[in-house]
């Protein structure tokens, strides 16, 4: 019924004319979304970020568009836009969660050698951190819009990977749940106690979508494995090479 954006726009300047619009077409919406579609001054808003985006190159997925990732539609509160920046066709690949936090020596090593692995498998690797070089998939979520804020986060993409972001109040909780919503499994070497409130949303999260936890066993004397181990005790499935990644591919 609408085709785009600024479809939607145009239709909902007029109140009673978009509501029996929605009602001839069978669409049931909340009080709370009519007003945030219709109320003059957040369209307003909402038509001054749409074109900021389009100045900047980056692309607007409302939940509707043939772009928005199939993944998303598995969750309970999806976004119903999100922007992305970058080629758009790495979203077709797998995408896999690798946890790359505070590491021994012995998990930097085991890192390299892993991700260079799933990388040779054609699989992108998502994060939240554009600055690492072997995420292809780059999450961010802010709490509000503000255009120095966003044009400096923009300032620091490569258009050769996929970045997405949005606009969203549960800022970096909800982030956490988009990592493991679009990652088909998560992958954790070593992580210590330190990082536990981090990666168990991560992890709660891939499990509730009944995802595979995949973990390396380490040394119960290396503070660095300790939530690593914890999850192996927790049923985790372990990894004892590279290669047993292969079965869950």
């Amino acid at each position: 019924m609408f085709k785009s954006s600024i479809n939607i726009y145009e239709y909902s300047k007029n109140y009673n004319l978009f509501i029996n619009l929605l009602t001839e077409n069978k669409i049931s919406l909340s009080n709370e979304a009519l007003v945030s579609i219709t109320n003059f001054d957040i369209k307003k808003k909402a038509k001054k970020l749409y074109e900021f985006f389009l100045r900047k190159n980056v692309l607007v997925v409302p939940i509707y568009s043939k772009n928005y990732p199939k993944q998303l539609y598995n969750i309970d509160i999806p976004p119903l836009c999100i922007f992305i920046y970058g080629k758009i066709d790495i979203l077709n690949k797998n995408i896999v969660y690798l946890y790359n936090g505070k590491f021994s020596k012995y998990g930097q090593k085991v890192y390299l050698d892993f991700s260079k692995y799933i990388a040779s498998k054609n699989i992108s690797l998502i994060g939240n951190n554009c600055s690492k070089e072997e995420i292809t998939v780059n999450i961010k979520v802010f709490k509000e819009f503000k255009e120095s804020t966003i044009n400096e986060y923009l300032s620091k993409l490569s258009f050769e990977k996929v970045n997405i972001f949005l606009i969203n109040e549960f800022n970096e909780i909800y982030e956490y749940y988009l990592l493991s919503t679009l990652a088909k499994f998560i992958v954790i070497l070593e992580a210590s106690y330190d990082d536990i409130n981090k990666l168990k949303l991560i992890v709660d999260f891939a499990i509730e979508q009944g995802k595979d936890i995949l973990v390396t066993p380490g040394n119960i004397y290396n503070k660095y494995a300790y939530f690593s181990n914890y999850l192996i005790k927790q049923g985790a499935n372990i990894l004892l090479s590279k290669h047993d990644i292969d079965s869950y591919i």
